[in-house]
């Protein structure tokens, strides 16, 4: 599996950096949503491990990490 990294920035505008985006003459696809997601934790695995499953507003999708 490929190895994956999530990273969260603080302390930033997000609607400076969006206007910044659009100035560069990118689109938005989807407008602010709110993502619905249920966790599944898999304690009898001897490494961490867990499910996801999203609701991604046009789409649902079930991630295994």
């Amino acid at each position: 599996m490929k190895t994956e990294y999530e990273v969260v920035f603080t302390n930033i505008n997000k609607w400076e950096i969006i206007e910044k985006i659009k100035n560069l003459g990118w689109i938005c696809s989807k407008e602010n949503t709110l993502m619905k997601r249920f966790i599944f934790e898999n304690s009898n695995n001897k490494r961490w491990s867990y499910l996801r499953v999203r609701d991604e507003w046009d789409k649902i999708t079930c991630t295994y990490k």
